[in-house]
């Protein structure tokens, strides 16, 4: 979804600024809801549920933990972490919400979230498969990064290049849903989709460079995919279907949160390397130059050569091979964050795989759709 929505907002957002597209975004929701309205008719294909039964106060806890949750590990970086008050603040409150939501669900004879899911094993298991998963795939956006930062491609092509994901995406989701109907093993399954993408990340580490073809990434996106694809759906249905069907809505519930969570961790995550890893390689890169340096002032003599036949004086063309140096360090410097933080998922790919394959419960776990569906799934 996010490559097709960015496709459709990159010349949008190259011809207009941000104050004309949320407002635009922000009319929108107009037609939207019509169509919906649309849609929609009266008949059900359950009961109906009275009013009284609908906790509208837990949702409000719930859904103000989520935004305290995801508005602290977004900005955390930016606003230097707790030397923010709005984060300290952030800090003490969404654990005292998530804490009265806890007791209320406890104590509530319809709850929100019934607390007995936590009681079985393959749910744990599954949450924490969930947040591997989208702890993974968060590292994608280096690549979307890599494309518009160090190969220089335009909003508008780098996104209609990420059809190629998408594809991997629809196939991989295919495979994955007929698996599951046919009632094969989890196992082989997830050891598959964990390896496509411990293979990408492993392939990406070798192809990260200042000059690419972008024609080399096309199998490495289809890859990444393609893994995403047989992992998302039946990670989904494994959690939904490790509890009773009546209570499901509240695994799907639970899901929501751990994946909304992972997602904002694995932002908070790049924020966080990118400017550490960053500054690590700078100064490595820092103490192989001197003045003194044959090699640093060829590439001062090369740069301020090449400026100098396009026509610039001889102190401008002086600054600006300073300045493209300093570019080229950090193009270097970003290059090596991603090839470290890319090795880092290879090996969390890796080690998710040695999991699933020693533990014994996932081994004899085989999803039954057509005998128990669950409503909740769309999550």
């Amino acid at each position: 979804v996010s490559p097709l929505t960015s496709l459709l907002a990159a010349p949008l957002i190259d011809q207009y600024d941000y104050n004309v597209i949320y407002k635009a975004i922000t009319f929108c929701i107009i037609p939207g809801a019509i169509m919906l309205l649309s849609i929609m008719h009266n008949i059900r294909m359950s009961r109906k549920t009275p009013l009284y039964q609908l906790d509208w106060v837990s949702f409000v806890l719930y859904a103000s933990a989520l935004i305290l949750i995801a508005y602290m590990l977004v900005y955390g970086q930016q606003l230097n972490w707790f030397d923010s008050r709005v984060i300290c603040a952030g800090a003490l409150v969404a654990p005292l919400l998530l804490v009265l939501n806890y007791w209320r669900q406890k104590s509530l004879k319809r709850p929100y979230i019934h607390i007995e899911i936590f009681r079985y094993k393959n749910v744990w298991i599954g949450l924490l498969l969930l947040v591997v998963l989208y702890l993974v795939r968060g590292s994608f956006n280096l690549t979307s990064q890599y494309f518009s930062q160090i190969l220089g491609t335009d909003p508008l092509h780098t996104n209609r290049f990420l059809l190629w994901n998408v594809l991997g995406v629809v196939i991989g989701g295919v495979i994955s849903t007929r698996r599951v109907l046919q009632k094969k093993s989890l196992r082989m399954l997830w050891c598959v989709g964990f390896a496509t993408l411990a293979c990408y990340h492993a392939m990406m580490v070798y192809l990260f460079s200042v000059e690419a073809d972008l024609s080399n990434y096309i199998l490495l996106l289809m890859m990444q995919g393609l893994g995403a694809g047989l992992l998302m759906a039946p990670i989904v249905l494994f959690i939904i279907s490790s509890v009773p069907a009546a209570i499901s809505k509240s695994a799907s519930a639970i899901g929501v949160f751990v994946r909304f969570t992972t997602f904002s961790l694995s932002l908070a995550s790049l924020n966080f390397y990118q400017l550490y890893l960053e500054r690590i390689h700078i100064d490595h890169l820092g103490d192989g130059l001197t003045h003194s340096s044959v090699l640093l002032s060829q590439r001062l003599v090369n740069y301020q050569q090449a400026l100098m036949g396009r026509g610039m004086s001889i102190d401008q063309a002086s600054k600006a091979a300073s300045a493209l140096l300093g570019k080229s360090i950090q193009q270097q410097a970003f290059l090596r964050y991603c090839m470290d933080y890319y090795t880092f998922m290879t090996f969390v790919c890796i080690l998710t795989i040695v999991l699933i394959v020693l533990a014994p419960i996932i081994n004899k776990t085989i999803i039954n759709v057509k005998n128990k569906q669950p409503a909740a799934a769309g999550f």
